[in-house]
């Protein structure tokens, strides 16, 4: 009895409709949301073969003002995502959101999402699981993407890269994984407020490597880089990158399978950089 009358107990909860015995779910889940007392709420919904947005919505309407963090999960690939989008605009207080999308699905509806989302006014952290973007994919979020400071997403090449580092000028944290599969030509670019960037490589063929990301880009305020499957460590670019962004950068991470620093390589990183620190993976 005593956890009842503790609001920020009740605080986190997941939500997944079917058909079976939905009123007594409905009445277990509003008795739970009660609980929190009008207390910022962390909210997962998990959508499966049957739209039921409509059961969602009647549920948590009354608590819509107070869904400050939303996890979604679209995970039946024969399922249309967009049905399931008609509630967003009703979290208005919502400032991270999470979409997961099964990687099987056909099409998924980006336009849509970028449409929906672009209602957020609040939202500053955005992190897409399973909808891999290229660079005309990102004009379906353009609205979205200067109220942000935290993106985790997957993009097919580099170009991708930078034109969302371009269209979102507040961004100071990015965890993307890059598909090198696109051959495309790419202009230098400074983003002037990114202090934490994580890599993670991918490859499908020829196409450019993480030296052509390193040789366009430069972040002055770059202060955390991890850098996971590279299959060439990229030591000479990445110690250009270093010089010309001229940043305080405090860790440095090689993570995953690929080529790993040696020692000799860390300690030019650290004649040029004394305090800084590798982290272990």
């Amino acid at each position: 009895m005593v956890a009842v009358g503790i609001p920020s107990l009740w605080c986190a909860l997941s939500v997944e409709v079917d058909d079976r015995d939905w009123q007594q779910a409905a009445f277990c889940y509003d008795s739970w949301l009660k609980r929190t007392q009008g207390r910022p709420l962390s909210l997962t919904l998990e959508f499966n073969a049957n739209d039921h947005s409509t059961k969602l919505r009647c549920l948590l309407q009354p608590y819509s003002s107070q869904i400050t963090s939303l996890s979604v999960g679209f995970w039946d690939p024969n399922t249309p995502a967009a049905p399931g989008l008609v509630m967003f605009p009703d979290f208005l207080a919502l400032e991270e959101l999470t979409i997961e999308v099964d990687s099987l699905m056909d099409d998924p509806p980006l336009p849509a999402i970028g449409c929906t989302i672009s209602q957020l006014f609040n939202l500053r952290s955005l992190y897409l699981d399973g909808l891999w973007l290229d660079h005309s994919d990102l004009s379906s979020f353009k609205p979205v993407w200067p109220r942000l400071t935290n993106v985790m997403i997957e993009v097919y090449g580099p170009y991708t890269t930078l034109r969302l580092l371009q269209l979102a000028p507040n961004l100071s944290s990015l965890s993307i994984h890059i598909m090198f599969n696109v051959i495309q030509a790419l202009e230098p670019f400074t983003h002037m407020k990114h202090q934490s960037l994580i890599i993670a490589c991918g490859c499908e063929g020829p196409g450019p490597q993480l030296t052509d990301l390193l040789d366009a880009l430069s972040l002055p305020a770059l202060r955390v880089l991890r850098i996971y499957d590279a299959l060439e460590w990229p030591h000479e670019e990445l110690k250009a990158f270093l010089v010309r962004s001229g940043c305080p950068l405090e860790n440095l991470i090689d993570s995953g399978g690929g080529r790993r620093t040696t020692s000799e390589q860390r300690a030019e990183y650290v004649a040029l950089l004394p305090s800084l620190q590798f982290m272990p993976w």
